[in-house]
């Protein structure tokens, strides 16, 4: 067997409602907390709830939702000014991968300073990031326990990647609830992206027995459940395989 590293996500909490579990978990790391979002999830009015929570606890959040998809640098840049006008020592981000790898992003520059550009390649980060707790809103992209962040480099619109171990977020709050609200559409595309990555994962050269498990497991699992999520979104339990 060849030699192999595996490096697992720093804390996962899953199941029907852990979202509200995001106070006393943010309590853990500091009092300012920035919510990082994007328009169709404050639309679809997931985010409010999330900062009544925080509130509850911790008192006034801000809320930085000017997040696109395949989020851009520059949309980066606006959340770290946000996030230091008002002293946010902690990040929420509440979305798909586009929201969660923003506030990667956002957290990252937080702590090491410089733009994102400076970070762009693999193991360049020499600071943890700032906590950030992870709420995926899709099941999909799996970027609330990943160690990555894609950013669109607006000068050259390539997509780049922020690869470091130190990245994983803090905690990921894996909610089927929050997922109950996405279009089949949606539904769909995510859960593709999701297959894809398990096969990926199960096919590439760095597959390793560990990967293997959870690949196949994913595979078994997406290919029994995601036309069942698709055809009605409130089926809580295909919602909770898919997540």
């Amino acid at each position: 067997m060849k030699e192999f590293s595996f490096l697992p996500p720093r804390k996962t909490v899953f199941g029907v409602g852990v979202s509200r579990l995001v106070g006393s978990e943010a309590a853990v790391f500091g009092r300012r907390v920035l919510v990082v979002s994007d328009p169709g999830v404050v639309k679809a009015g997931l985010v409010e709830p999330i900062r009544k929570d925080i509130e509850a606890r911790l008192g006034e959040t801000v809320l930085f939702s000017q997040i696109t998809p395949n989020p851009r640098d520059v949309d980066c840049e606006r959340g770290v000014e946000v996030a230091r006008e008002f002293g946010a020592n902690v990040l929420v981000a509440v979305g798909g991968g586009s929201a969660i790898d923003s506030a990667k992003c956002i957290a990252t520059i937080l702590t090491n300073g410089g733009k994102p550009g400076d970070w762009f390649g693999f193991d360049k980060l020499k600071k943890y990031p700032a906590p950030l707790i992870a709420i995926p809103t899709t099941a999909g992209t799996g970027s609330e326990v990943t160690t990555c962040a894609v950013v669109t480099n607006s000068a050259t619109r390539i997509k780049e990647c922020i690869q470091d171990a130190k990245l994983a977020p803090s905690v990921a709050l894996v909610d089927p609830e929050m997922t109950l609200s996405a279009p089949p559409l949606l539904t769909a595309a995510t859960g593709m992206d999701a297959l894809c990555h398990a096969v990926e994962a199960y096919t590439c050269t760095l597959a390793n027995p560990l990967t293997d498990v959870f690949a196949l497991k994913a595979i078994s699992i997406i290919t029994r459940w995601l036309e069942a999520a698709c055809a009605n979104g409130g089926d809580v339990e295909a919602r909770t395989q898919m997540s």
